[in-house]
């Protein structure tokens, strides 16, 4: 039987290993290989460069050798030392991002907004007192409508599949003052508040009180009040990227199994996962390898190294990459 292709290693160009994590990751994004498929020759040398990884596996399951794409495409954003030294695949995605958006050329946006979530804020909304259905569609609508054109980069870039947005509620404690701040995410971080990544999510909803130095200033009241607050998934795109944050601000890692499904649902929207990026050891010294599903086969792709595997979920996945159903 003829093998698949999209099975090829990336060699290690020294500690290279947390951007070949990404790279598989992106190299089996269906909507990006299709894009580079469609636009073999794109318009500036970066996105070419990223393309030319990306048809390059999809073309041959021999190792290839990312040299000019890890040269050429972080010139005038990041150090070449900075490049081959130990970085985190997060990071390492945030740069790729802030490039292909420069790089890419710009549209009009039109916004949509997601009615499942209009219809969970709503019903949050009905317990409050003076409730105006009408007008808090108009309000929500109108305010996520201006958030979009006025934030959101207005491009064509083949990432934008990965954006989605919150919605931040801050509720006056005192009038019932309520404020709506929308924000955009490339990657969803979650803390590790429980042993599933479906907790977690749940979890990142819950609200909190913030008080004392943190009290809100209500234009309203005139003076500082406590808040609750709440952070709410608004939307997302085709494609979600979801963080499991093991990495603490005290300098450790959280090494427990976080179990996963390979289906998820994110605001009544089911989701699959097709990618795992891998941190494997501490914080100080660590290896990242990629797990991705090829032609219905979860395979691990270790740089050069390539090998089917059977059990995806395990303590070391960190970055997890899901797609709409």
């Amino acid at each position: 039987m003829t093998e698949p292709t999209g099975i090829a290693g990336l060699q290690n160009l020294g500690n290279t290993c947390y951007l070949n994590s990404v790279l598989q990751a992106l190299i089996h994004t269906e909507a990006l290989k299709e894009y580079f498929k469609q636009n073999n020759v794109p318009e500036t040398l970066k996105l070419y460069l990223l393309s030319k990884v990306v048809n390059g596996v999809w073309s041959s399951n021999n190792t290839a050798v990312p040299i000019s794409f890890v040269t050429h495409f972080f010139t005038g954003v990041k150090d070449k030392r900075i490049i081959y030294s130990q970085n985190d695949v997060t990071e390492a995605l945030a740069w790729i991002f802030e490039i292909v958006t420069k790089e890419s050329p710009k549209k009009k946006y039109h916004p949509k907004y997601d009615g499942a979530t209009l219809d969970y804020l709503k019903d949050k909304k009905k317990k409050r007192k003076g409730f105006k259905e009408n007008y808090f569609n108009s309000y929500i609508i109108y305010k996520y409508t201006k958030f979009i054109i006025d934030d959101l980069e207005k491009n064509e870039s083949p990432l934008s599949i990965f954006r989605g947005s919150q919605v931040s509620i801050l509720t006056c404690m005192k009038c019932n003052k309520i404020k709506y701040t929308f924000s955009a995410f490339d990657i969803l971080p979650l803390d590790i508040t429980d042993l599933t990544l479906n907790g977690c999510l749940e979890n990142s909803n819950q609200s909190e009180v913030l008080d004392g130095e943190n009290r809100w200033f209500c234009k309203n009241c005139n003076q500082k009040v406590p808040v609750k607050k709440e952070m709410t998934l608004y939307g997302t795109g085709e494609y979600v990227i979801i963080q499991l944050k093991r990495f603490t601000a005290e300098g450790e890692k959280i090494t427990a199994l976080v179990a996963f499904d390979e289906s998820i649902i994110l605001n009544g929207v089911a989701f699959e996962l097709y990618s795992i990026c891998n941190h494997h050891g501490g914080v100080k010294s660590g290896h990242y390898t990629n797990y991705s599903l090829v032609a219905g086969k979860w395979y691990s792709f270790d740089d050069e190294s390539v090998q089917q595997v059977k059990n995806i979920v395990t303590a070391n996945a960190y970055v997890l990459f899901y797609k709409k159903k």
